[in-house]
């Protein structure tokens, strides 16, 4: 969400709109596991798994294909967007 801020785009605004109502503050990876690093996904990909192998998270919620099977390989467990919606 802040590269998207960064960037301009307007999903990143919306999102920040809903967090800023949450009271949830965002965290920006500073450094790449090295679990990581020899992956082929987006930055918004590895930057998810990156955040939730810092914190301690076994959730994340991820649409492609590649990064969800990244995920699984690392422990982390992992929701689509149609998951999150028919739970």
């Amino acid at each position: 969400m802040i590269e998207g801020l960064r960037q301009g785009y307007e999903d990143a605004r919306t999102l920040k709109l809903f967090l800023d109502q949450m009271n949830w503050m965002p965290e920006e990876v500073t450094a790449t596991p090295r679990e990581l690093q020899t992956v082929h996904l987006d930055r918004g990909e590895c930057d998810t798994l990156a955040l939730a192998i810092s914190l301690g998270k076994g959730l994340v919620l991820m649409d492609e294909t590649a990064g969800r099977e990244v995920a699984r390989f690392l422990g982390v467990t992992v929701r689509g967007s149609l998951g999150v919606l028919v739970e």
